[in-house]
């Protein structure tokens, strides 16, 4: 045997090591990998979903009723809840309403009582002055209308001042002397202690003279004024 020949032998079996290993690489790619496997695109997988859809939608439509029903007594519950909050509101809204209207009238009646009691008390006192106050409002018209004397001015003067002093007394109690100001005849705040006829009907109810001022207390007549009146009396 040649050397050549010998060197071509020892090749030989490196080169079937070789075409060995090679061939044992192929055939472990051509095996399925792991991770493939795990992929949801695995052909095997996507081959069989066709056939597991019907069993996935009856199962939802067989799980969505049963949810539903566990559901459907929480729900009811709390529409309960709500409406049962409702009406206690509207029950509550309507006792404070009607709280507050009773505080209201009976505060009313607490402050008309209070006007009442210092009205009644303080009546008699306050006419007892409006009685000295007529008098001296009567002697002050009368030396007023006297010759223009310095004494009769000077009394005139002096009775001014103490029909005054009154009217500020009263008003403390919250009393008022009062004379209406128009000149037509108001029966509400006037009382007619002497009525004159007259066949001029444009003088009818027509203030002759002021005889005596009115008094009130706060909003309350307590004594009209009295005055004198003309009443038109036709001729015919």
């Amino acid at each position: 045997m040649t050397n050549s020949q010998q060197i071509t032998d020892d090749k030989n079996p490196m080169l079937d090591q070789n075409s060995a290993s090679d061939i044992f690489n192929l055939e472990e790619n051509k095996l399925p990998h792991p991770e493939l496997e795990k992929s949801p695109l695995n052909p095997e997988k996507l081959k069989s979903m066709p056939q597991n859809m019907p069993n996935i939608e009856q199962n939802i439509q067989e799980e969505t009723p049963n949810n539903f029903n566990l559901i459907q007594p929480i729900i009811d519950n709390i529409h309960q809840a709500i409406a049962q909050l409702q009406k206690d509101f509207e029950v509550k809204v309507k006792y404070d309403e009607s709280k507050e209207r009773t505080i209201n009238a009976l505060h009313k009646e607490l402050q008309d009582y209070r006007e009442d009691m210092v009205f009644k008390i303080l009546r008699p006192l306050i006419m007892d002055i409006t009685s000295i106050y007529d008098h001296l409002q009567l002697l002050t018209k009368k030396y007023g209308n006297l010759s223009e004397s310095n004494s009769a001015n000077f009394i005139a003067s002096e009775l001014t001042s103490f029909t005054e002093e009154i009217e500020e007394i009263v008003s403390r109690y919250g009393f008022k002397f009062y004379q209406n100001d128009s000149e037509t005849y108001d029966r509400s705040k006037q009382k007619a202690q002497k009525i004159i006829n007259t066949d001029d009907s444009t003088l009818d109810k027509q203030i002759v003279e002021h005889l005596r001022m009115g008094l009130q207390y706060q909003e309350r007549i307590v004594r009209p004024e009295t005055v004198s009146v003309y009443r038109y009396v036709s001729n015919q």
